[in-house]
């Protein structure tokens, strides 16, 4: 799960056993504008999450044996500073929308091919 803090937060899909879970593991983003507003998508052991600086971001998601992960991969949108939409992952593509908050509503999206594993 995204946050405005900077940090995707990573949890067991199968919880804690308790109210409270602490993350499994964290992946960091970096920058003026670092939070982490859309939801990810995971496809192939490998999660994508939109970065409010422009940027996306791919993460091992088994994590990094650290509580704090860097990414793996990181995709940046020119001229766009926000990317809070969620990603998409089909047939070897991720697909991730971007707005443009400096002039009225303009949005594009961008298709990234993911390296072969």
């Amino acid at each position: 799960m995204g946050s405005d803090d900077g940090l995707l937060n990573a949890f067991s899909a199968a919880g804690c056993g308790r109210a409270v879970c602490q993350p499994l593991w964290k992946g960091i983003a970096t920058g003026e504008q670092a939070a982490v507003l859309s939801g990810p998508a995971i496809a192939i052991g490998v999660v994508y999450a939109g970065e409010n600086n422009g940027q996306i971001l791919a993460y091992n998601a088994k994590g990094c044996g650290q509580s704090i992960c860097s990414p793996l991969w990181t995709g940046l949108i020119h001229n766009e500073p926000i990317v809070s939409s969620s990603p998409a992952v089909v047939n070897g593509t991720v697909y991730v929308g971007s707005a443009n908050q400096l002039e009225p509503p303009i949005g594009r999206l961008y298709p990234y091919k993911l390296p072969r594993r």
